[in-house]
């Protein structure tokens, strides 16, 4: 039977198990096995077309080989869809830093990241940096991240302040844009442009996630055909303000629609 490691084929005797693959390849039992995407630490049966990845610990294999490994654990079709999808993410702070971290864990292809500001210490209680990026500029900081985190993802970070005049240069080609901004006016500015002018874009939005209010309020609206709306709606910023938790919460629920769309187009 045909079986492969690490992308390379293997023919082996039936009935063989995992042992006899990693020995006849001169692997070690010591790398992180996987066996079709998923981890594997038993000397179990292989069959016809068994994908199995042997990979060094503590360490990102190349790209085509962490590629391989994220086709076979997501499917092909799924994941050639995610590799395709170009996303914009307006606002790096306490939504726009773990939408970014999570959408670059799914694989998406390309990402640009856009903000203006730069990480303070009060940053540390809701948005996704460490002590080591206080004062750097929080787009720059995020790429970072991205590009330790996975070589899947082809990360762009601008520090500019968005407005009516510069967004057909940055973001007039994106057909996903997430907008994370913290101020109203930044959000309605953006909302009205890309809803006013770029018929083929589809927006994703945020309104209402600050306080501790029941987690169950926060939910993702449909607005219009290409507008979704995230969040309670209806939460001001008052004290005690903008908590990690349902910030996360509802920036779980704008990565998650934004995975939707992208993965159920064309079905």
């Amino acid at each position: 039977m045909k079986v492969y490691l690490n992308n390379e084929s293997f023919i082996l005797p039936e009935p063989s198990g995992l042992d006899d693959l990693l020995k006849l390849a001169g692997e070690s039992r010591q790398s992180l096995i996987l066996l079709n995407g998923t981890s594997e630490l038993e000397n179990v049966p292989l069959k016809e077309g068994d994908k199995v990845f042997a990979l060094k610990k503590g360490e990102l294999p190349n790209k085509a080989l962490y590629a391989s490994l994220w086709a076979v654990r997501y499917g092909e079709a799924h994941f050639k869809k995610l590799q395709e999808a170009r996303v914009a993410i307006c606002g790096c702070g306490g939504l726009g830093s773990h939408i970014a971290l999570s959408l670059a864990r799914l694989g998406i292809g390309e990402l640009l990241l856009i903000d203006k500001d730069e990480v303070d210490l009060t940053n540390l209680g809701r948005q996704a940096y460490f002590p080591e990026d206080l004062g750097k500029a929080k787009a720059h900081a995020l790429k970072a991240q991205i590009e330790r985190l996975t070589p899947l993802v082809n990360v762009k970070s601008e520090v500019l302040t968005l407005d009516e005049s510069n967004i057909p240069t940055y973001l007039g080609d994106y057909p996903y844009i997430i907008e994370a901004f913290d101020q109203a006016s930044a959000k309605a500015m953006l909302t009205e442009t890309i809803l006013s002018h770029y018929p083929n874009t589809t927006l994703i939005g945020a309104s209402g996630m600050s306080g501790m209010d029941h987690p169950n309020k926060l939910t993702t609206k449909k607005v219009f055909s290409r507008y979704y709306l995230c969040g309670d709606g209806t939460s001001e910023l008052e004290p005690p303000g903008l908590l990690a938790p349902r910030v996360m919460l509802c920036a779980a629920q704008q990565a998650t629609i934004l995975m939707h769309l992208i993965l159920s187009k064309g079905d």
